[in-house]
């Protein structure tokens, strides 16, 4: 399962707030790794070995909790 359209928006706009609990969810990521959230689900998974739709799974819930719950995504 992949991000929709409104997920990936939430975590854009809340990419700031979210990115703590990233680095606390996906150990050893860095900086460069989290500089962009449209390329961070690929440099997470390419960083921890973890598949990408995992990868955007665990994002989507971050970018729900940033957002408050808002998306819509279940």
């Amino acid at each position: 399962m992949t991000m929709n359209q409104d997920q990936k928006q939430a975590l854009q706009q809340n990419w700031e707030q979210a990115k703590n609990q990233v680095r606390s969810t996906f150990q050893g990521v860095t900086d460069e790794d989290l500089s962009d959230p449209s390329t961070a689900a690929d440099r997470i998974a390419q960083r921890t070995g973890q598949d990408r739709n995992q990868v955007e799974q665990q994002l989507s819930r971050i970018a729900e909790q940033a957002a408050g719950g808002s998306t819509g995504a279940c």
